[in-house]
């Protein structure tokens, strides 16, 4: 947790668009609208979207030292065409938890109408998982995943599923393996490519 997972994927979502040309949906329950857009605008353009110091013009410092260029009005305007034209938002507004059916229903509608190549899901704890009485977590965990990749491969579609660790007992900050995702075992089982995303916090 906490080690850079959405940045991660944002970044790599970054690249396609620039290297591929890929267009995406996005499904992400743990960003406000405007600072996802701020955060992809600041992959996109090299550059930080505040000046380190009020009044210092366009130019900020990182935390080598290091002078930036901050965004200038002409770099939003071209990026919020470019974030116009690459990213799709799949955004549940009501308090209601989204569904798996209901973001692949308007994933399905994003093909149609954008032709994306990626849908990210960010994270999974964040949708609805209700289930029936007389299934387990580990057997819905399985259809999700088997519905999941019938969309992808029906559709040419890379989907992106960002999901966090259980938590561990006695975990003394190594990596986490795939088999500890929180729900099921199955997320080792039947993913096509795992990613593991961590940040070293020993100070040695």
């Amino acid at each position: 947790p906490n080690s850079g997972k959405s940045e991660w994927v944002d970044a790599l979502m970054v690249n396609l668009a620039h290297n591929n040309d890929w267009s995406f949906a996005i499904c992400s329950m743990e960003n406000l609208v405007r600072d996802h857009c701020r955060k992809l605008l600041e992959k996109h353009t090299g550059k930080p979207f505040f000046p380190a110091n009020v009044g210092s013009g366009y130019a900020s410092s990182d935390r080598f030292g290091r002078t930036l260029p901050h965004m200038t009005p002409d770099d939003l305007d071209n990026g919020k065409v470019w974030l116009n034209n690459h990213f799709h938002l799949i955004r549940c507004e009501d308090d209601q938890l989204p569904s798996m059916e209901w973001v692949l229903g308007l994933a399905k509608a994003a093909v149609l109408r954008y032709g994306i190549r990626g849908l990210v899901i960010d994270p999974y704890n964040e949708l609805d998982h209700q289930r029936p009485k007389n299934e387990t977590e580990t057997e819905y965990v399985s259809r999700m995943l088997t519905q999941m990749k019938r969309f992808a491969q029906h559709h040419d579609v890379h989907v992106f599923f960002v999901a966090h660790p259980r938590q561990m007992q006695q975990w003394r900050g190594e990596p986490p393996g795939l088999y500890d995702i929180s729900g099921s075992a199955h997320f080792m089982n039947k993913c096509d490519n795992g990613i593991v995303v961590h940040r070293n916090r020993n100070i040695e």
